[in-house]
């Protein structure tokens, strides 16, 4: 079964070369690194696809043939009732994937992009590496979500996008991010997490923060804004925010200003239209549009990297934060993409 807990997860290469998972995996594609691993198989995958010497992969990439090949079949189960993304059951010679009809077409993609990764692990109905305990079944989930994102965003794709971000107004940008996520058929926050994967120059470095209200991770309790997702472009490599930092504890006024403002016009505590939000010249709410964006100067509390070891320090950025809900939604199912870039 597969939910939506891990999407967004990202890998260290250290941290789990310790497990057999990740030792058959770099063993299957005799690479130093799970990140070299997960490329050369997402690219070996593609090139399934091609029909001839000078055929070149096509986006958005088409997972479902991808699928197909590798023996996937898809079945019309409905589990809605279960809230799962799919349901996958190893065969003889493939499997049978059923997604969840509820879904977005955005996440059906990285779903099944993520259970072909799945497949890597089998041989017919075979399981290479046998019983899993937790730490064996994460990091086998943990790889299959990069798998999924280096699947549908190849690396010299996600290069040529990047390197047409402007240095320009935040709704320029958006736009930019937007365009990116409808080529290449995923979620913003899915583009987020590869554009930091794929490292880059660019002549605008700038940070893309992902947040949405939730528990601490640790403690499970005190829900507040938090960051899911931090990810850099160009030179800003140095200049972080880790996963699971409140807005509150990093100083990001603005978008905590933004995710209050819009709690408050909830009804009975679901959004009664859906939409993308943001804050006007007044610090108001209001629909986000491009007469109404603009940079705000702030003061937010980074980890920077100085003579080698990590610090926290206040720095003076300029930010712009856009609240994205659907009709029906809840406080916890919003989230925010915050654009944020040096003073000049």
């Amino acid at each position: 079964m597969l939910s939506m807990r891990n999407y967004y997860l990202k890998l260290s290469d250290t941290a789990w070369n310790r497990t057999r998972t990740a030792k058959y995996f770099l063993n299957l594609y005799n690479r130093a690194t799970l990140r070299g691993a997960v490329e050369i198989a997402a690219q070996r995958e593609r090139e399934r696809l091609l029909s001839g010497f000078h055929d070149y992969c096509r986006i958005p990439v088409d997972v479902e043939s991808i699928a197909k090949r590798r023996g996937i079949c898809f079945g019309p189960m409905n589990i809605k009732a279960n809230n799962e993304d799919a349901n996958i059951i190893p065969m003889d010679n493939g499997a049978l994937l059923q997604l969840n009809p509820d879904r977005t077409d955005f996440r059906k993609r990285l779903t099944i992009a993520h259970e072909i990764g799945h497949t890597l692990f089998y041989r017919g109905k075979e399981h290479q590496i046998g019983v899993l305990d937790k730490k064996e079944m994460q990091a086998e989930e943990t790889i299959c979500f990069m798998f999924a994102r280096a699947l549908l965003m190849p690396p010299e794709h996600i290069r040529q996008f990047i390197k047409k971000i402007p240095d320009g107004t935040p709704w320029e940008i958006l736009t930019e991010l937007e365009r990116a996520r409808q080529e290449f058929k995923v979620s913003l926050p899915v583009l987020i997490i590869r554009i930091d994967e794929i490292k880059v120059r660019s002549s605008f470095p700038c940070l893309f923060l992902y947040l949405r209200y939730r528990e601490n991770r640790y403690t499970k309790s005190d829900p507040q804004l938090r960051v899911d997702i931090c990810s850099s472009i160009g030179d800003l490599n140095h200049l972080r925010t880790w996963t699971n930092r409140s807005a509150k504890g990093l100083n990001f006024q603005s978008a905590e200003l933004l995710f209050n403002s819009w709690k408050n016009t909830l009804v009975s505590h679901r959004e009664p239209t859906g939409g993308r939000y943001t804050l006007n010249s007044e610090g108001r709410i209001t629909r986000a549009k491009p007469e109404f964006i603009r940079w705000i100067s702030e003061d937010i509390n980074f980890s920077i990297m100085k003579n080698g070891r990590w610090r926290n320090e206040l720095i003076p950025v300029h930010t712009a934060s856009f609240l994205y809900v659907r009709k029906g939604w809840t406080e916890k199912q919003a989230y925010i993409i915050s654009i944020i870039k040096r003073f000049d």
